[in-house]
C-alpha cells in the first residue's frame, strides 16, 4: 500500500493520553484523529524547545488531511477540545486587559485606544487574512493554531494573498523572526520568535490551490496523510458513537494544567547520542533511496525537512510521557521508544507525501523564484529583476529564462520591451 496505515503497535507505544484518546476509533478515522491530535498538542507546549541544525526550534506541527468527500475527515475535530479551555482563558484575560486599559484612557479623555493591547487568541479562524495573522501571532505569547476540516476557506485566503501568506507560513514553520510594513494597512510588525500550529484536511481539489506547486516549499513542511477510502454509512445510534468525545473530555483538564506547569519552566529537548546517530543513518538512506530510484528529487526537500518534524513529534511525545510521569524536568532527553514512534510515523508520511505530491502539478513557483519576484516592485523591469538575481548568485542566462517561464504561468505580463507586471500579489 502506497499510502499504508498505521501499524497497531504504534498505538501500543504511546503515551496513555494519546491511547485514550483515539481508542474508540478505528482504521483511518484513528490515524486522523491521533494526527490532529498531535498537531493540537504541539500548540500545547509553551517554554518547550530543542536545537535542531544549529536553531532553536518549538514543537508546532503543519498537519494536512488529504482524503475525498465523505471520508470521515471531520473527526479530526475532536482534538480541538484539547485546547478549547486555554483558548478561552487566553481570550478571556487578554479582553479584560484591554478593557482596562479602554478605560483608563476615557478616564484621561484619550480618544486613541491603539496603543491598547490587542485581544490575544489560541485557536485562530480560517478566513483570516494575511495582515490579521501577523497581528494574531505578534500578541501571542506561545503559539496560535488553525483547525478546519474543510479547506476552501483557507484556499481562498491563500489565492488573494498568495504571497505573503506562503511566505509567512514557511518561515513561521522554522520559527524564523518575520515583519511586516503597510502602509495602506497602518501595520508595521516585527515577531522575533513567531509559534504557529496548523491542522488542516480537504479533498484534493480543495489542498491544491493552496500548495499550488510542490517546488515552492510549503509542501515539504507538511506532515501529510492521505486515503482513498470512503466511510460506510455508519450507525450513528451505536453506543460507542457517544464515546468518541470522551476521550477528549476526560483529557482536556490534563492538557490545561501541562500548559500551566509549562508556561512556569524552560525545557530542553535532546536526542540522545544513540539516537541522534540511527537519525542520520536513516535520513541518509532514505535520501540514497531517493537519488538513485525515480523519485522526483524536489522530495528532498520533503525528507530534510521531516527530519525537523521527527524532532518535533519526539518532543511532543516526551513531553507528554514525562508529565504523565511526574518529571518535567528543565531537560528532557527522548525515550527510546517515543522516538521510534516519530521515526516510524514520519517513514509513513513521506509514503504519504509521495502520493499527494504525485497528483500535484510542478512548476508553479519555486521558494528560489518567489524570492526573486517578491523582491521586486509590482511593475519592474528586468534589469531590476536581474540586479536581485545576481545578490542570489543566480546567472543572466537563468534568469531570463526564469521570466519566460513566469510568462506562461501568467505570474507576470509583459508590458513594454525589458517591462514586466507582477500579477501574484
Amino acid at each position: 500500500m502506497d499510502n499504508p496505515i498505521l501499524p497497531a503497535e504504534l498505538y501500543d507505544n504511546l503515551p496513555s493520553l494519546l491511547q485514550e484518546v483515539t481508542e474508540n476509533f478505528e482504521g483511518r478515522q484513528k490515524d486522523l484523529v491521533f494526527l490532529s491530535t498531535l498537531g493540537v498538542l504541539s500548540n500545547c507546549l509553551p517554554n518547550v524547545n530543542g536545537f535542531y541544525d544549529g536553531n532553536k526550534i518549538y514543537s508546532h506541527l503543519f498537519l494536512l488531511i488529504v482524503a475525498p468527500p465523505a471520508s470521515g475527515k471531520g473527526a479530526m475535530l475532536y482534538a480541538r477540545e484539547l485546547i478549547q479551555d486555554i483558548h478561552e482563558e487566553v481570550l478571556i484575560e487578554s479582553r479584560k486587559i484591554r478593557e482596562e486599559c479602554i478605560k483608563n484612557k476615557k478616564k484621561k479623555r484619550e480618544k486613541d485606544f491603539c496603543n491598547c493591547p490587542s485581544l490575544e487568541i489560541k485557536i485562530v479562524p480560517a478566513n483570516s487574512s494575511t495582515v490579521e495573522m501577523y497581528g494574531y501571532l505578534g500578541v501571542s505569547k506561545h503559539g496560535i493554531l488553525m483547525i478546519e476540516s474543510e479547506m476552501d476557506t483557507v484556499s481562498k485566503m491563500m489565492k488573494d494573498n498568495w504571497s505573503d501568506y506562503s511566505n509567512l507560513l514557511r518561515m513561521v514553520f522554522h520559527n524564523e523572526p518575520v515583519s511586516i510594513s503597510r502602509k495602506t494597512d497602518g501595520v508595521c510588525l516585527e515577531i522575533e520568535n513567531p509559534k504557529m500550529a496548523l491542522v488542516l484536511s480537504g479533498t484534493l481539489n480543495q489542498v491544491t490551490p493552496f500548495l499550488l506547486s510542490k517546488e515552492n516549499g510549503l509542501f515539504s513542511r507538511f506532515l501529510i496523510y492521505t486515503y482513498d477510502e470512503i466511510m460506510p454509512f455508519k450507525d450513528v445510534f451505536a453506543a460507542k458513537a457517544n464515546n468518541y468525545r470522551s476521550g477528549f473530555t476526560n483529557n482536556a483538564d490534563k492538557i490545561f494544567n501541562l500548559y500551566h506547569q509549562l508556561e512556569g519552566k524552560n525545557i530542553q529537548f535532546q536526542l540522545s547520542e544513540r539516537q541522534q546517530k540511527i537519525f542520520l543513518e536513516e535520513c541518509s538512506h532514505i535520501q540514497d533511496v531517493i537519488i538513485n530510484t525515480k523519485l522526483d528529487l524536489n522530495f528532498l526537500s520533503s525528507l530534510r525537512r521531516h527530519g525537523l518534524i521527527l524532532f518535533k513529534i519526539a518532543m511532543i511525545l516526551s513531553v507528554i510521557r514525562a508529565y504523565e510521569k511526574w518529571d518535567l524536568k528543565d531537560k528532557i532527553i527522548c525515550d527510546d521508544i517515543d522516538f521510534d514512534t516519530a521515526l516510524n510515523l514520519v517513514k509513513i508520511a513521506l509514503k504519504h507525501a509521495i502520493v499527494v505530491g504525485s497528483k500535484i502539478a510542478d512548476g508553479y513557483l519555486t521558494e528560489e523564484d518567489e524570492n526573486i519576484l517578491f523582491s521586486l516592485q509590482t511593475y519592474f523591469t528586468r534589469s531590476q529583476a536581474l540586479g536581485v538575481a545576481i545578490q542570489l548568485n543566480i546567472p543572466e542566462r537563468t534568469l531570463d529564462d526564469k521570466l519566460k517561464q513566469w510568462r506562461k504561468k501568467k505570474a507576470i505580463i509583459k508590458i513594454g520591451h525589458g517591462k514586466y507586471k507582477r500579477t501574484l500579489t
